[in-house]
């Protein structure tokens, strides 16, 4: 099985590490409609390569996802808390992105710390 065309990755900054078993949410944005796609939780690579429902309703009759602007929330809560001594200062992230062209691959980054996150489009 291939990789979906949205993926994500979460790196705990403070260990130089993967941050694995985390629960991520995609979700498609209409104007004030909110329309969860699907879920997965990171896996030891801290990666999500592939969702657990397939992405059909955000496809185009060609099989490409349809432009738009999408958001994944990061449940970073628990992960934080656990490697961190019982805190999590977020208890999720939320990172809203703009899909403009179906041909792409639209890879997310999370660089995640007990006290700051940032995010870019990776590849």
């Amino acid at each position: 099985m291939g990789r979906d065309v949205i993926t994500c990755h979460i790196l705990d900054t403070v260990v130089g590490k993967p941050a694995a078993a985390v629960k991520c949410t995609l979700y498609k944005l209409s104007g004030v409609r909110v329309e969860e796609i699907s879920t997965a939780s990171t896996d030891n690579d801290g990666r999500v390569t592939n969702w657990e429902k397939e992405l059909t309703p955000i496809k185009t009759s060609d099989g490409k996802v349809a432009p738009g602007s999408y958001k994944i929330k990061f449940e970073t809560g628990d992960y934080l808390a656990k490697h961190n001594e019982g805190q999590a200062f977020f208890p999720f992230v939320e990172v809203v992105f703009n899909i403009q062209n179906p041909d792409s691959h639209y890879h997310i980054p999370l660089l995640l710390s007990n006290y700051s996150y940032s995010t870019y489009r990776g590849s």
